[in-house]
Order: C-alpha cells, then structure tokens, then sequence
C-alpha cells in the first residue's frame, strides 16, 4: 500500500511538470557551451573566466573595479580595488533564448 502511495505520487509530480511546461522551458536556448552567443565587447563567451574577470556560466566576476567596467580612463584612480560580483538568471541569464546573440536579461522575459 505504502509504495502504491509513494509510486502515485512520483507519477503525479511527474504529470504535472510534464503539463506545465517545466521541461520544455530551456528548449530551443542557446548555452554558452554553444560558443554563439557574445558578450558586451563583441567576441563569444566561452566558459571559465574572461580578461576582465566575468564568469557569465557560474555568474561569477572576481577582478577589480575597474575591470567590471572593462577598464574606462576616468576609473585609474580605484584600478586596484578588488570586486566581487554574483548574480541570478533574473539579473542576466547564461543562456540566449530570444535569438539576439547575447546574453538574455530579466530571464523568461
């Protein structure tokens, strides 16, 4: 009795994310692993940490904070300041899922 009840609800959760579209909510994305989409200076993003410190696959940027700015003249004076950044999909995704070539922002929307 105990593992028909067990059984009926696996199947149930089952149903349910297969109905709500769970499964199909990354179909047709682009993934970094792709190596199409680019990043805000025009080359692809590959996995692993970029010149600057970005980490777009783990949303990740570990440098300084010049180098999240990708180094502009009038940040020289704080170029030594050391910067740790994380974030979520609702800030900017790791995939591309509107067709655009760049990472999705505000993901789902």
């Amino acid at each position: 009795m105990r593992k028909a009840l067990i059984l009926m609800l696996v199947l149930g959760v089952v149903v349910f994310l297969a109905n709500s579209g769970w499964a199909d909510k990354n179909k047709g994305c682009a993934t970094i692993e792709d190596g199409t989409i680019k990043g805000p200076d025009g080359f692809l993003i590959e996995k692993g940490f970029d010149e600057w410190g970005y980490n777009y696959q783990i949303h990740l940027f570990n440098g300084t904070y010049c180098n999240a700015l990708r180094n502009p003249e009038w940040c020289e004076p704080y170029k030594e300041f050391p910067l740790k950044l994380k974030w979520n999909d609702a800030w900017m995704s790791n995939k591309d899922c509107d067709g655009d070539g760049q990472l999705d922002k505000h993901y789902g929307y």
